[in-house]
């Protein structure tokens, strides 16, 4: 399982789910969206989180199929905001 956290540095939610990944032992791959330039309404993100807010966890169930997956919308979960995110790490 591969998981991707899209997020900006100065964003409390972010850092909140960055802690609970920590603290879990959870690896995870960051994604800087830069809140100060827009970058949240850009079309790439918002394919990720329609509501175009940081953070969102990104969660792919097979290494081997990330590439098609990521072309094409397949197999995988966003978890926007940070209490979801950090409520699924917690169950894990």
């Amino acid at each position: 399982m591969t998981m991707k956290l899209y997020g900006f540095w100065r964003s409390l939610a972010t850092y909140r789910v960055r802690a609970a990944l920590a603290l879990k032992g959870i690896e995870v791959e960051q994604i800087s969206i830069d809140l100060l330039q827009g970058k949240q309404h850009a079309e790439e993100y918002k394919a990720i989180n329609p509501q175009s807010v940081v953070p969102a966890l990104v969660v792919l169930t097979s290494v081997s199929d990330e590439e098609r997956r990521n072309r094409l919308g397949g197999n995988r979960s966003s978890v926007p905001r940070s209490t979801p995110p950090v409520s699924w790490v917690s169950i894990r």
